[in-house]
């Protein structure tokens, strides 16, 4: 498992918790739900085809939309897998603050 001492992924994750607070990560996320709320309908789908290329987008918008929690929980197991004490998933504030 990769570990917190390496200064670059230390970085990283700063760095990542940082953007994810930003009002433009939140402005983006935003038009991202709003880009998948109209996607998941199966109206107007022609053929399966096109279905499929739409459950493909709405795989690539939940992946997107969900990459904070995902960077979360990596970054608290990393903890964990380091002997540091982590009762709840870590949150960008607390994750600075822990670095």
């Amino acid at each position: 498992m990769q570990s917190l001492k390496d200064k670059e992924l230390d970085r990283t994750y700063v760095e990542l918790f940082a953007m994810f607070s930003s009002p433009g990560w939140k402005w983006f996320e935003a038009e991202a739900r709003k880009l998948r709320d109209r996607l998941d309908t199966v109206r107007g789908m022609d053929d399966l085809r096109m279905l499929g290329m739409q459950q493909g987008q709405l795989l690539n918008l939940d992946w997107l939309i969900g990459y904070p929690q995902a960077a979360e929980y990596a970054y608290t197991e990393i903890l964990r897998s380091e002997g540091q004490d982590v009762d709840e998933p870590a949150t960008p504030g607390k994750a600075e603050i822990l670095l």
